[in-house]
C-alpha cells in the first residue's frame, strides 16, 4: 500500500497545496475529474515504486510530500498546456458553465472591493463575527458573501483532498493485487521448470 501520511493532515503544507493545485487545475476546460484523478493517483503510485521507500515494520510504501506535490504540479502544467494548446475548447467550456464562471467573477470582484476597504482602512482589524458601528447593510453583506466564498473554496480544498485519498489508496490497492498476481506467477513458473528438471 502507498501512503502519503500529509494527506490526512488538512492543515498540512502538502495537503493544503496540492488541494490548491487540484482545485484551480479543475476549473480547467480540458479537465477530466475521475480520468485526472485515476492518472494523477497512478502517477504518485509510480513515484513511490520507484522511490522503494518501504518501512521496515511494514509493507507499506510511502511516497514524500514533495513527490506528491510535484506530481499534482506536473498535472496542473499539463493541463495548463493542453488548455492553451485548445482555444476552441476553452470557449466551449466558458458555454456549457456560464454559471460557474459566473460565480467565479462575482467572488472574485467581492474579494478586490474587500481589498479595497481594507486597504483604504475601512474595515481593518475589525473582527467579521459581528458588524462595527457605521458598517453599512451593503458592507457587510459584502463581507459576509465574502466569507461564505471562503468556506466553500475550504471545502472544495478538503473534498479534493479526501477524493485524492480515495483514489491513491483504491489504486494502491491495484497495484498491491498486480504485484501479488505477479509474485504468485513467478513462483509457479519456477516450480514448473524445477519440476522439469
Amino acid at each position: 500500500m502507498v501512503q502519503l501520511p500529509e494527506i490526512n493532515d488538512l492543515s498540512s503544507h502538502a495537503c493544503r497545496r496540492m488541494s490548491s493545485l487540484i482545485l484551480e487545475t479543475s476549473t480547467l476546460p480540458t479537465w477530466g475529474n475521475a480520468r485526472d484523478m485515476i492518472q494523477l493517483s497512478k502517477k504518485m503510485i509510480q513515484v513511490a515504486f520507484l522511490s522503494d521507500s518501504k518501512q521496515a515494520d511494514d509493507e507499506s510504501i510511502r511516497i514524500s510530500a514533495e513527490d506528491a506535490i510535484r506530481c499534482v504540479e506536473n498535472m496542473w502544467q499539463d493541463q495548463q498546456g493542453r488548455s492553451a494548446a485548445n482555444p476552441r475548447r476553452q470557449v466551449e467550456a466558458h458555454e456549457r458553465h456560464p454559471i460557474a464562471t459566473r460565480m467565479a467573477q462575482k467572488v472574485a470582484e467581492a474579494e478586490k472591493a474587500l481589498a479595497r476597504d481594507i486597504a483604504a482602512g475601512d474595515h481593518a482589524a475589525a473582527p467579521f463575527d459581528k458588524r462595527d458601528p457605521g458598517v453599512s447593510d451593503s458592507e457587510w453583506n459584502h463581507l459576509e458573501a465574502c466569507k461564505r466564498a471562503e468556506r466553500d473554496r475550504e471545502r472544495k480544498e478538503q473534498e479534493a483532498a479526501e477524493e485524492l485519498k480515495k483514489e491513491i489508496e483504491k489504486q494502491t490497492e491495484i497495484a498491491r493485487r498486480e504485484k501479488a498476481l505477479a509474485e504468485e506467477l513467478g513462483r509457479a513458473a519456477a516450480k514448473d521448470e524445477a519440476e522439469r528438471q
